[in-house]
């Protein structure tokens, strides 16, 4: 600036003192007035200037100090604009951080969902093992009652098994004996009547004989009377019929014995048949009950093999749930351990960052007072424009940092939700196939078992119908 406020208003009054020696000597138009007052304005200007030389000079001296401390002031408003966008660049590094934060967190949380999705699904499965637990208890007690009672069952299979070869042995006997007494009653019946009719052909040969023998008789006592050939022809006629009769009595005699000799063939054929009939239903009885301990036994074995198989399971799922457990303590363990320390260095970075704003803020506080301390005159409307500027971004930035930060609780809250949710769906997703897996193996067990409930039946029945 050429002219200072001192040299202003000094000009002020000249001109104020030049309108009102005007005015007072506007009725006075002499020349002569004019010229010594122009003369007396003159010396007096002169004065003044002179008087007022060595104040401008001095004026002058502090513009040009003015101006260099001006100049100063603006280097020191510039640095602290470079100091404020520096500044601008820690706070978006800081938002940077932020952002990671927000990912680290969102780690934590999945962490934290898995860890619950782990202990919601220990916790099932330890409901689960539980039930599972008491049903193989009653389970075992159950096979145990039924360990107890095979002895017994058997020892009633053999009693059964023993009363029921017994009765078809003697069903088989009893059958065996009334053949054989009905083979030897028709063998007596035919010995009877061979015996009979051997009886018959001698009572009849004896009737021939005595009959021949009295014919003969006659014919000796007749023959007296009748002539020699006559008695010659009667006497070759009647042992023409004699011999004719013993021929036929030879060959009925000859047949009844071949008869007889076919008879006792054909019993003895029969009892044969009968005895190997009889040897091959005992095989067949004995093979069956062979066939019905061999059954009992595999049903024992399998008994055994089911039991066993139910302890394994039994131990198998106890170590798995141990070792579940054990991995689930273990990686909560290394949660809760990760998770305290991503704590701590969240934390730790977190009021590190806090504390360099706040003595990034203090010093630009203490830059903006000192630069307001330092100017004055026209930079002070500058200071403070630059000031209101400052707390302005101040305020943007507070105001950016708090909308970042609850769009963070926002979004964590929304995690949270989305956690627990899914964590429930997948309880319930896991807690169905559990149930598939046991109900599949039960009604594997119970048919495996009704199965051979039916197989000892049949067994039991075929021995029956034997």
């Amino acid at each position: 600036m050429l002219f200072s406020v001192g040299n202003l208003v000094t000009l002020a009054i000249v001109v104020a003192m030049f309108g009102a020696y005007h005015l007072l000597t506007a009725d006075n138009r002499s020349l002569e007035k004019l010229k010594r007052m122009g003369e007396k304005l003159k010396d007096e200007l002169g004065a003044y200037v002179e008087s007022k030389a060595e104040e401008i000079k001095h004026y002058g001296i502090d513009l040009d100090v003015q101006q260099k401390a001006a100049k100063v002031v603006l280097e020191k408003i510039q640095e602290a604009q470079a100091t404020i966008d520096s500044e601008s660049e820690s706070i978006t590094a800081i938002a940077d951080r932020f952002k990671e934060y927000d990912e680290i967190l969102s780690q934590l949380m999945d962490m934290t969902k898995r860890v619950d999705q782990n202990i919601a699904h220990l916790a099932e499965k330890n409901e689960f093992i539980e039930a599972l637990a008491r049903r193989l208890e009653v389970a075992g007690k159950k096979m145990d009652a039924i360990e107890a009672d095979l002895p017994k069952v058997k020892d009633q299979f053999a009693q059964d098994a023993k009363r029921i070869l017994d009765g078809f042995r003697d069903d088989i006997l009893d059958q065996l004996n009334e053949r054989l007494t009905g083979i030897v009653n028709l063998f007596d019946q035919s010995k009877g009547d061979a015996e009979s009719a051997i009886a018959q052909a001698s009572a009849l040969n004896n009737q021939i004989d005595q009959k021949t023998e009295l014919a003969l008789e006659k014919a000796a006592s007749r023959a007296q009377n009748i002539e020699d050939e006559a008695f010659q022809t009667l006497r070759a006629r009647l042992a023409a019929d004699f011999k004719e009769l013993s021929r036929q009595t030879d060959e009925q005699i000859a047949a009844l014995s071949q008869k007889l000799d076919m008879l006792v063939q054909s019993v003895q054929a029969k009892l044969g048949e009968t005895n190997a009939s009889t040897e091959a239903q005992v095989k067949e009885s004995q093979r069956r009950l062979s066939e019905a301990k061999a059954s009992i036994a595999a049903m024992s074995a399998e008994m055994v093999r089911i039991q066993k198989e139910t302890a394994e399971a039994s131990a198998a799922l106890a170590a798995k749930f141990q070792a579940e457990r054990a991995s689930l303590e273990e990686q909560f363990a290394q949660f809760g351990q990760a998770f305290e320390a991503h704590r701590a260095s969240f934390e730790k970075e977190f009021m590190s960052e806090i504390s360099a704003l706040r003595e990034s803020l203090e010093n630009a506080k203490t830059q903006a007072e000192t630069l307001r301390a330092a100017a004055e005159g026209n930079v002070s409307a500058a200071l403070n424009e630059f000031e209101q500027g400052i707390y302005k971004d101040l305020d943007s930035h507070k105001a950016a940092v708090y909308e970042q930060v609850d769009k963070w609780l926002s979004s964590m809250d929304a995690k949270i939700r989305k956690i627990s949710q899914d964590a429930v769906e997948q309880r319930k997703a896991e807690e169905a196939r559990l149930a598939q897996e046991v109900n599949a193996e039960l009604k594997r067990i119970k048919d495996s078992l009704y199965t051979q409930a039916q197989k000892i039946e049949r067994d039991i029945e075929a021995l029956k119908n034997v």
